[in-house]
């Protein structure tokens, strides 16, 4: 009768084998939604301070760069190549998938893309509306305008420390040209409402962008879509909005906090408050 017993070396061999194969089938979550950062193709953050949301980057040879903190201890984290802290005490997260680590806690390896099509995951229209050049919007400081549904062009708000200009959205779809916020303007929704932005979409030094106070609004309430090369929130911006940029570049400077889902192509963050609901 034949011997069907495995060797020792041919039985280790099929264990190794198929703990490689389990910890490659696990993957991080292809829900867009679940993520507070996710870029197409890197993440540059430096001493980030996440309270909820996941961290992602989509593509094969994605790069996640922390520099000195990274505080997430909720957060899965997920990209091909990934480089912390030297220090372990200052990375802190719940899971980490990564198939190259620089410097970092011990990841779990997985396959990349996280999710097929970045712009479908985060329902960027398709096509894309145009806007209406002719429909320019002015905002001076002290001055509220209350914006109904529509396409217009380029929104310029001005504002000052004693003297906010400020838009109220009263719910529905918005198409911009160019959206730039200058010092202390405000954009509040008073009801659900959706914001495509044809080229790119600026908000100065303590800027406010999100749901009206006593609206009963949250983050997914309030959508802004990108088609341009840029988003940027200067030093000190609050937004609570979901925010899709694909194909564009997000930026966020020192001393803000963002609420909501936000994905680009790539993502640079200085040091931020992070959270994918209302804390």
């Amino acid at each position: 009768m034949p011997d069907h017993r495995m060797s020792r070396p041919a039985l280790f061999a099929a264990i190794l084998a198929l703990a490689l194969a389990t910890a490659v089938a696990a993957q991080p979550s292809a829900d867009l939604h679940d993520y507070v950062l996710f870029a197409g193709t890197s993440i540059k953050m430096k001493d980030a301070n996440i309270l909820s949301g996941d961290v992602g980057v989509n593509a094969i040879e994605g790069r996640l760069i922390a520099a000195h903190t990274f505080s997430a201890p909720g957060s899965v984290v997920a990209a091909d190549e990934v480089r912390f802290d030297k220090e372990p005490a200052n990375s802190v997260m719940q899971q980490l998938y990564a198939n190259l680590i620089d410097s970092g806690p011990d990841g779990m390896p997985f396959a990349t893309p996280i999710v097929a099509d970045l712009a479908a995951g985060c329902d960027f229209p398709s096509p894309f509306p145009g806007c209406d050049e002719d429909s320019p919007v002015g905002v001076d400081p002290g001055i509220t305008v209350t914006l109904q549904p529509g396409t217009y062009g380029t929104v310029r708000m001005r504002g000052t420390p004693a003297a906010a200009g400020v838009i109220e959205l009263t719910g529905g779809t918005y198409v911009f040209c160019d959206l730039k916020l200058s010092r202390n303007a405000e954009i509040h929704a008073l009801a659900p409402s959706t914001i495509q932005i044809v080229d790119r979409a600026s908000f100065g030094p303590n800027t406010v962008f999100g749901p009206a106070a006593g609206s009963g609004l949250e983050a997914d309430d309030v959508q802004l879509f990108v088609a341009g090369s840029l988003v940027k929130f200067s030093r000190g911006a609050f937004s609570q909005a979901n925010v899709c940029a694909p194909l564009g570049k997000l930026k966020m400077a020192s001393e803000g906090m963002h609420v909501g889902m936000h994905v680009a192509d790539s993502i640079k963050t200085q040091p931020v408050t992070l959270s994918l609901t209302a804390p």
